[in-house]
Formats: C-alpha cells, structure tokens, sequence
C-alpha cells in the first residue's frame, strides 16, 4: 500500500475523450473473436455467448467498484471523516455519492458489482468468497449494498433483490434503510459533494498495454468503460484536491498509491473476479 508509482510512458486517455468508443469496439471483437477466458477458467467452457458476455459485463463492473472505493477512500482520509473504520465508511459513500448523483454515471457499476459478488458467492468456494470480501463485498455486504440499490429506486430494480430470497418484510425494509443511510451519511459528507463553483477534479483513466490473457483482462476493460465512469465521476461530482489517475496494468497485487493519487487496478485481479464471475453462473443454474 501508499507505494509510490512512476507515470508510465504509455498514452493515457481522459474519460472525456470520446474517442475511445472505437478502442471499446476493437476490445469488443476481441472478447467475441478471440477471447475463449480469462486465465482458462474451465467455467468458461460451460458458459454459451449470452453468459459469457454477462460475466464479461459483471467482471468490468467489479473492477469499477474496486476502483470506486479505493479513490474513495483517498477522499474520506483527505477529509477527515474516515472515522475509526476507513474501509468502511468509503464503501458506504461511494454507494450513495453514486446512487445519489443525478446523472446516474455509475448505477450500472454499483449495481452491476453487487450482482457480481452475489453471482460469485453462488459458488460457495471459500477462496472466491475471500477474494471478493477483500474487496469489500462478502456476501452480507453485497447483500446489503443489494438492499440499499433496490431502496433507492424500488420501482425500478426489484430484480436485484430476487436471487437474495428476502422476506416481505426484509424487502419492504430496503427503502427504509436507504433513508436512514442517506439522511445520516449525506449530512455527513456534505463537504465532499462538488458544487458548481469547486475547483474541478480532472481524473484520468490509462489501460496499460499487456499481452496474453492480461490483454483479454483489459478487453474486457476497455469494452465496459467502467474506470471511464468512476473517473467522470470523481470529476464531476466529488470534492477533492488531488487529481486521481486510474492506472490497469499487469501487476501482482491493486493497491492505492496516496502519494500520487493513483489507484492501481491489476490484470490479474480482473482475471481472477472474472473466474469467480463465471463460476458462480456455472453453479446458479
């Protein structure tokens, strides 16, 4: 952790430059052409086109939201309002800063890596199911981010709740927490909410070229543009001093640089929720 990184020499594309549409189609052929798995998961041999596209769609929602909360969190310690649990308290934001945000620039990540972890811990594996807590979605924190998404816009997203098997009373319950939270947390981080006279946040997105199954992992990457949407985000709509850059590369270990405001995703870990990802649709048949 707080290791500081060197700027790659590799071009580095802002969520704004739009451009990067045609990047996403090349990546997009790639996963339908020439992308068979990510690491030879044998899952991937079981899932048809439709889920493998799922799982692709899942897997680059997961990596938004482990970029979300790692920037967050950058946010919170910067601020002062980490509180005793740092962690956890970035976690809660980044989820109602997201749902809250008018333009709804990151619903389909928040609700997209809920319904990943969810999927993955279908496999009961211990080891997928650690991967995914590290990551800060064990089962009864997916759970409940699933709970707080469904209150928000209950008429809208009844599906999320479905494979949960709540009660009457637990689901009608979700709307309620969603306003506790709010109420409590919103108040509190009022500061952390962008104003149209804050000084801007330029964030910045570079998917590090890579070959093998590490370039499969960025397809992937590129054709879901999720790093784009939590860097148009922390643009657009947090207060923050720094100017946070999010970095893909093929690395050993994602980590937060807060010397530079770098946050680190790798490869490998896109990989490795990818295979979880795939395993858990294997298993939920």
């Amino acid at each position: 952790m707080n290791r500081r990184m060197r700027p790659h020499p590799h071009i580095r594309c802002s969520w704004q430059f739009h451009a990067a549409r045609a990047c996403a189609a090349r990546a997009l052929a790639i996963i339908i052409f020439g992308f068979a798995a990510l690491f030879a998961n044998p899952a991937s041999a079981q899932l048809g086109p439709g889920d493998l596209q799922r799982a692709h769609a899942l897997t680059a929602n997961m990596a938004g939201w482990v970029a979300l909360r790692a920037a967050m969190r950058l946010v919170v310690e910067g601020a002062g309002i980490a509180g005793s649990n740092a962690a956890d308290t970035a976690d809660t934001l980044a989820v109602l800063l997201a749902l809250e945000d008018g333009d709804g620039r990151l619903d389909a990540v928040v609700v997209g890596a809920a319904r990943a972890a969810l999927t993955a811990h279908g496999t009961r594996d211990p080891q997928i199911a650690e991967l995914f807590a590290e990551h800060g979605l064990s089962f009864a924190r997916a759970k409940a981010i699933a709970c707080l998404v469904f209150g928000q816009a209950p008429e809208k997203r009844a599906s999320i709740v479905e494979p949960l098997d709540l009660s009457e009373n637990e689901v009608q319950s979700c709307p309620q927490a969603y306003g506790r939270y709010r109420d409590y947390w919103l108040a509190k981080a009022a500061p952390l909410r962008k104003t149209t006279d804050g000084a801007a946040v330029s964030g910045q997105v570079e998917l590090v070229p890579a070959g093998g199954a590490m370039a499969s992992a960025r397809a992937v990457l590129i054709a879901g543009r999720t790093l784009d949407e939590v860097a148009g985000f922390y643009a657009n709509v947090v207060n923050y001093s720094g100017q946070i850059t999010i970095r893909a590369l093929d690395c050993q270990q994602s980590e937060i640089a807060s010397e530079t405001d770098e946050i680190r995703v790798c490869y490998r870990l896109v990989g490795a929720l990818a295979s979880g990802i795939e395993r858990g649709i294997v298993a939920g048949r």
